[in-house]
């Protein structure tokens, strides 16, 4: 009996140390579908059953080599930027691979890079924390918007903090509003990535105009906290990196921004100005994440210099460029404002989409 514990504890330590074979969903809809899946193979829907199983198969469940879209695009816009003089190396550049995280799990909820178990029980929670606060936001009686003084998560999926994942809060916001809003957290992320704000600074100290929109008083847990508490890591400056691509990325996805689209014209994934951005709230989860999985046609090889920046992979690797030399707030804004956020009506105003509503 303890030998058979002893190998099953050394398959989920090798299981666990071999992380960039087994990339993780870091997609909420993605991570129900694989319980979801679970729960009919196991022939119940007991959370304390699933929860039982999860812990001692050591199986990683929530995690698929198909659902690796935020992963992906990190080391792909780092080999594409060439900045790192080398591969993009899990291992090695972890310290992205939270940042891009954060956005979708900020309380570190969703763990890949931890062991098997602990992957399977905080991604179990937080799906189920995830459901709670989407049975709230979504009640047509009373619907729930989290915001200040509300955890981050929640904040960060029904709330005032969808903005991290370039999408407007709700119905009816103009683009221009949730454009600034976005962009405060660019301007945060880069300049936390750069040095430019000391990772011991703390959250109420940040200094960037219009931060107190993120966090207030009112957030009584962060406020008064450093940034290694607001990020839950010591990596501070891999992890605002990481933040800012996934803010990126997020942006040329359907289900978030509704973009011009001029795939025939350049025969590839390409998606360049700002029409609208959407809401989650009112959605069609299924819908939303079939379209935040990784595109047919995103190119992922090398580009002639000179090719249009239209694509979640070639813009953060504009970004990282950026970074890499030194540059300026300013001259990121004006890169991102004109590329990546160029909105084509600025008082266009936001909803589910017509390909996300019920």
């Amino acid at each position: 009996m303890r030998t058979g514990v002893i190998a099953a504890l050394l398959t989920a330590t090798v299981v666990a140390l071999s992380w960039p074979s087994r990339p993780g969903r870091a997609h909420p809809e993605l991570v129900g579908d694989a319980l979801d899946a679970y729960a009919a193979e196991k022939g119940t829907t007991d959370p304390e059953q699933l929860k039982d199983h999860l812990k001692y198969e050591l199986r990683p469940v929530f995690l698929s080599p198909t659902s690796n879209v935020h992963e992906t695009m990190t080391a792909g816009a780092f080999d594409i930027s060439g900045i790192l003089g080398r591969s993009f190396d899990v291992g090695q550049d972890i310290g992205y691979i939270k940042g891009v995280y954060w956005n979708d799990s900020p309380e570190r909820g969703l763990c890949a890079w931890c062991s098997t178990i602990d992957a399977n029980q905080g991604a179990f929670t937080w799906y189920k924390r995830f459901k709670a606060a989407q049975r709230l936001a979504t009640d047509p009686a009373n619907p729930k918007f989290f915001t200040h003084g509300d955890p981050v998560f929640e904040r960060s999926h029904y709330g005032d903090l969808a903005v991290i994942h370039a999408m407007a809060v709700k119905n009816g916001i103009p683009a221009r509003e949730t454009r600034r809003r976005a962009m405060t957290w660019a301007e945060f992320t880069y300049k936390v990535a750069s040095g430019a704000i000391s990772e011991t600074t703390k959250v109420r100290d940040v200094g960037v105009a219009g931060f107190e929109y993120f966090f207030n008083s009112a957030d009584a847990e962060l406020y008064d906290q450093p940034l290694t508490a607001l990020f839950k890591d010591t990596d501070v400056k891999a992890n605002a990196l990481g933040s800012l691509l996934h803010l990126v990325q997020d942006s040329y996805s359907a289900a978030h921004v509704e973009r011009e689209v001029l795939d025939e014209s350049e025969s590839r994934f390409c998606r360049t100005g700002v029409r609208r951005f959407l809401s989650y709230p009112n959605q069609v989860v299924k819908k939303h994440s079939a379209a935040d999985k990784w595109p047919t046609n995103l190119f992922s090889g090398a580009m002639p210099d000179g090719a249009r920046v239209c694509d979640p992979l070639r813009a953060g690797a504009a970004v990282l460029k950026l970074y890499k030399t030194g540059k300026d707030w300013p001259t990121v804004a004006a890169f991102l404002n004109v590329t990546v956020f160029n909105l084509l009506d600025p008082d266009a105003v936001s909803g589910p989409g017509q390909d996300f509503s019920p």
